[in-house]
């Protein structure tokens, strides 16, 4: 007789958001179309839907930019997703690098020693961390989610030595 909770994996939460069948996507636009909008609407040449209109952007998000100027917020007009991450895409290849190099000399890499290095190799360069990263002193396992997701590597092994 089998124990139900052999198979745990089937009962983890996914890690990766899968958009409902039918919900409309989130629309991307060029920063310079956003920043002009911005200003039309702020020199009163334009109302918010107009300006949205015409140089094909979502209302709300434009909305949502005008609100973060007028409340005096630094405003940089690139994604959200960007501005967040810790490493560029430049240095992250880098790391990948790395890693699969140090995987080959020591046959294989745990996934919490991925994640120290990647902390370590942040706070060296004096990246803007997380504050979960400084109190556990390791990058978030849904970071190394994402990272492994980004770039497609192949480097690390479980706790007994079998490679994932």
């Amino acid at each position: 007789r089998t124990s139900p909770l052999e198979n745990v994996d089937q009962f983890k939460m996914p890690q990766k958001y899968i958009r409902k069948e039918g919900a409309k996507a989130r629309l991307k636009f060029e920063p310079d179309s956003m920043k002009k909008a911005v200003q039309e609407v702020l020199e009163k040449r334009k109302t918010i839907h107009g300006a949205a209109k015409s140089f094909g952007l979502d209302r709300n998000t434009l909305r949502r930019y005008l609100r973060k100027i007028k409340n005096g917020k630094n405003t940089t007009f690139k994604s959200e997703y960007v501005g967040s991450m810790v490493f560029t895409q430049q240095e992250e290849a880098e790391l990948a690098e790395y890693l699969e190099k140090i995987a080959f000399m020591a046959h294989g890499l745990t996934c919490k020693l991925a994640r120290k290095l990647a902390y370590d190799l942040a706070i060296k360069n004096g990246k803007k961390i997380p504050s979960s990263w400084e109190t556990n002193k390791l990058a978030g396992y849904f970071w190394l989610s994402g990272f492994l997701q980004r770039n497609r590597v192949s480097f690390l092994e479980d706790s007994r030595g079998h490679e994932l």
